[in-house]
């Protein structure tokens, strides 16, 4: 096999073997969820949950369809791609716009009181609403690579002539990853700043690192299928990348929310330690060492509900139990 023959093959068959792996990873995390967290998170989330998962799946499909017909059925004959593979950039973005919209709803509800005096709040708030913005644009991209990929007559050898829309679509997906991690890093920073409590200091860094790990992945791949997409637009390399992008938000998404019972022993009568929005009284003493009890608001245990920011965390802020501080999820 020549050379440009291997530029062409290899990608695909690469993409095409790392999307099953990803599959078969985001049906064990699927069990996870539906063992620990079906009965207790709100419907919305449920919802969310299943329509990523059913994107994935027909991602999967398309791409194995697309991978057979380049790879098995038209080898050689043909330099175009099946229909199938016109509608994977759409794929993408739904996938990767409804996550982002998932993150951007979990900035909007993260609340710090004691820098409300200082605008932070609203800027938060704003972070979130451009958040939702670049997600749409992106999808929309990707709705405007597919069209005119169909318009090029689906050849790889005109691919360049689609530049603009799928540049719009690669940079918006970085610039939209980069900006969850950073405001969710920034928010999570400025909390541990208000404790100096090891114990809730080391359940925020624990937040901080899988903010970066899922942040950054995502943001990465869409930075190097850009530079694939722009350096060899002619060749398949950066379709290698786009079969893994899509399914790796999904992946992402059920990662963050199988995370909340990460630092348990036990499935049953699991503490769950996951922070997405907290609420600091100022002058307030120390947090204890204690665990951190997650229930929501009306009484309700974190067994019954896991609802993502409407959860609220209390904890001790005195030797005589007193509560002095309350952190919101």
């Amino acid at each position: 096999m020549s050379e440009p023959q291997t530029l062409l093959a290899g990608p695909l068959f690469v993409g095409a073997v790392l999307n099953w792996a990803l599959f078969g990873a985001l049906v064990i995390q699927l069990y996870d969820y539906h063992s620990y967290f079906r009965s207790r998170d709100r419907f919305l989330i449920k919802i969310l949950v299943h329509w990523v998962s059913t994107v994935a799946l027909v991602q999967t499909v398309f791409v194995t369809h697309t991978a057979w017909w380049l790879l098995v059925r038209n080898w050689g004959i043909s330099d175009g791609v099946p229909w199938t593979g016109t509608y994977i950039p759409i794929l993408n973005g739904l996938a990767s716009g409804s996550v982002q919209g998932f993150y951007a709803w979990r900035i909007w509800h993260f609340e710090i009181r004691f820098l409300n005096m200082f605008g932070i709040k609203y800027i938060v708030k704003t972070s979130a609403v451009v958040i939702i913005l670049t997600a749409l644009t992106q999808f929309a991209a990707g709705i405007w690579v597919a069209i005119e990929f169909i318009r090029a007559s689906r050849n790889i050898a005109d691919i360049a002539l689609i530049r603009a829309p799928a540049e719009t679509w690669l940079i918006g997906s970085f610039v939209c990853d980069l900006l969850i991690a950073v405001v969710m890093v920034f928010l999570l920073i400025t909390v541990r700043r208000g404790s100096n409590n090891k114990h809730t200091m080391m359940v925020i860094n624990n937040l901080i690192v899988n903010t970066v790990e899922t942040g950054a992945i995502t943001a990465v791949l869409a930075l190097t299928e850009l530079i694939l997409y722009v350096t060899s637009p002619n060749t398949y390399m950066h379709i290698a990348v786009e079969f893994v992008l899509g399914r790796l938000y999904c992946n992402v998404l059920l990662a963050a929310l199988n995370g909340r019972a990460r630092e348990t022993g036990r499935v049953p009568d699991r503490k769950l330690r996951n922070v997405t929005s907290v609420n600091l009284q100022p002058g307030g003493t120390e947090l204890s060492a204690g665990t951190i009890n997650f229930n929501r608001p009306g009484g309700h245990s974190a067994d019954e509900s896991l609802s993502g920011p409407s959860n609220v965390a209390t904890a001790s802020d005195s030797d005589d139990g007193t509560t002095k501080k309350s952190h919101s999820l």
